[in-house]
């Protein structure tokens, strides 16, 4: 599927239709010769019909002339009639040797046979003696003869006429098929080779829109090679030449939130160390409104605490997934250390939280686990309503450990289900009430849970948000 045509897409398509327009050209083309054909064949069979039968017609008016000149030969003695006789039977041979030699090959016997008797009756004629009752008699044996040849003649020219007509028929036959025959190999060639054309570029514009949403997704792998029309080459180097930009400026990005969240962690630290100086009144007794500020900023600098070790846990999973301490780890246990550690936030929001099943130890990184289980509570905390319940279910098969979060929340819209393990991405539902996290919680959770060959997955749920992780057994 890597083929490189010199050709543009539009000459590519232009080509395609030109082709397949000269194989209908050439099929009206053939058709219209064919039926040439076939009107030539019936105009000649027409002609050769009226000429079998005009000629048949003609011998039988001939035969009955030549018998009336006989009879008034034998009555008057008079030598025009044999004259006349003469002019019948020389006009007779000609139109025996038309329909013997031409026209009616099947019958050049029975034309043979006419002229024969003919001339027979006609040497009779030539004798100068009072011809005698003997002589008559076989004169008129000859012409009755005549008479059965002209019937047989006419029964072979029905029969002439009829093969001709089965011929034309049997032609019209061979035609037909002929002109089946080729339609549907036409069509059948042209429908080919229309869906292998558009499976082919439909193949090519899916490459292209995969590669295209696959811009700026760290997990995607090297956009592969693109063949077909040069244009469509030429978008997809464009497309590879993006996406190496991009995966240029993630690192530099990431490599940038690495060092700041560094370089403000210690700040940071004194900051929160100086607040509770000022709190603990050790340089001096603060008014009411002195601490009412001071209780304002702690609340900040311990959620600007929160976020910067969020951007250090993240770049810890993205620069360092693969560092896997594994040892045999009881998962249900685990979980309920992480339920316990956030009971606080469960309670000041009357949050219960249910861990149900069993599985046995499996060799994980308890580090990275816990990681991963801190950030599926802490974003179903976030999003469940007051009062809600949040369910951990475990259990595990011959090669998997599969872990379920779900959450009473407002859930995940659908457009935003593709999209909701990429870093620092708000979905569109939020909790009007609460802040807004820093969205990088579940991209971490997806790298560590990759970081164990696992797969992180979004379940479709009708309420409240549905995940699911599954760890294998024995990775």
């Amino acid at each position: 599927m890597r083929l490189r045509l010199p050709l543009t897409s539009r000459r590519l398509l232009l080509i395609t239709l030109l082709t397949l327009v000269g194989v209908m050209a050439g099929m009206l083309t053939y058709t219209s010769r064919q039926l040439a054909v076939l009107s030539a064949a019936a105009v000649d069979y027409s002609a050769t019909s009226l000429a079998i039968a005009g000629d048949v017609s003609a011998l039988h008016e001939l035969t009955i002339d030549m018998e009336r000149s006989a009879r008034q030969f034998y009555i008057l003695a008079d030598e025009r009639l044999a004259t006349d006789f003469n002019k019948a039977l020389t006009a007779g041979q000609e139109i025996a040797d038309r329909l013997g030699n031409s026209l009616m090959p099947q019958s050049a016997p029975l034309t043979e046979r006419w002229v024969a008797l003919g001339q027979d009756v006609a040497a009779q004629l030539k004798k100068r003696s009072p011809a005698n009752a003997r002589q008559q008699r076989h004169v008129f044996t000859q012409f009755r003869e005549l008479a059965l040849v002209n019937q047989q003649l006419e029964q072979e020219s029905r029969r002439a006429i009829q093969q001709g007509a089965q011929n034309f028929e049997q032609g019209i036959m061979r035609y037909r098929e002929t002109v089946i025959t080729i339609g549907a190999a036409v069509t059948a060639v042209s429908i080919l080779v229309a869906v292998a054309l558009g499976l082919w570029l439909s193949w090519l514009f899916d490459s292209l829109a995969r590669a295209i949403s696959g811009l700026g997704d760290r997990n995607r792998s090297e956009i592969p090679p693109i063949g077909g029309p040069t244009d469509m080459h030429a978008l997809a180097e464009r497309i590879r030449a993006v996406k190496l930009a991009l995966e240029s400026l993630e690192k530099d990005k990431d490599l940038f939130v690495r060092h700041i969240s560094h370089e403000l962690k210690t700040p940071l630290a004194n900051l929160r160390e100086g607040i509770a100086l000022l709190e603990a009144g050790i340089v001096g007794t603060l008014s009411s409104e002195q601490r009412q500020i001071m209780t304002i900023l702690d609340k900040n600098t311990a959620l600007l605490q929160v976020q910067i070790e969020d951007l250090l846990q993240y770049n810890t999973a993205v620069f360092a997934p693969g560092q896997l301490d594994l040892k045999p780890l009881d998962l249900r246990a685990l979980i309920v250390e992480v339920v316990n550690e956030q009971q606080l936030r469960c309670e000041a929001r009357d949050i219960t939280v249910e861990v149900v099943g069993t599985v046995d130890p499996a060799p994980l990184d308890a580090g990275k686990i816990r990681i991963v289980l801190s950030n599926l509570l802490a974003n179903a905390i976030h999003f469940s309503p007051r009062g809600g319940q949040i369910r951990f279910s475990v259990e595990q098969t011959d090669q998997a450990l599969i872990l379920d979060c779900i959450d009473e929340g407002c859930g995940v819209a659908p457009d935003d289900s593709g999209k909701v393990f990429n870093p620092f991405y708000q979905g569109s539902r939020q909790i009007p009430a609460v802040k807004k996290g820093s969205g990088i919680g579940l991209s971490i959770v997806k790298l560590l849970t990759e970081a164990h060959l696992g797969t992180a997955t979004l379940v479709p749920s009708d309420q409240g948000a549905h995940f699911r992780i599954t760890l294998p057994r024995h990775p």
